[in-house]
């Protein structure tokens, strides 16, 4: 997935448009290719679940109630308005 552009695009316009995204383990790799601007994501050796403007990002399975918990919040809010400053920066 690395080198298709589509699937990075589609993380682009999902970011751009405010929409909740998640990823865990090698999938945050994808988020790290694409520009999410002003996002924080998990490091390789993260413990923690990472949730930062609707982008909830895990490197691996040991946290997936925490990371579904966050995610399904993030779900919540439908829209993450925090990240209309970057809008600009994302090329999609």
């Amino acid at each position: 997935m690395m080198k298709q552009g589509d699937v990075i695009h589609f993380i682009n316009e999902t970011y751009k448009h405010g929409k909740p995204i998640a990823a865990s383990g090698e999938a945050v790799g994808l988020f790290r290719k694409a520009t999410l601007a002003g996002a924080n994501l998990a490091g390789d050796n993260d413990k923690k679940v990472v949730s930062h403007m609707g982008v909830v990002t895990s490197s691996g399975p040991e946290k997936l109630d925490d990371f579904v918990k966050q995610f399904h919040q993030a779900i919540l809010q439908h829209r993450h308005w925090d990240r209309a400053s970057f809008k600009e920066e994302v090329p999609a």
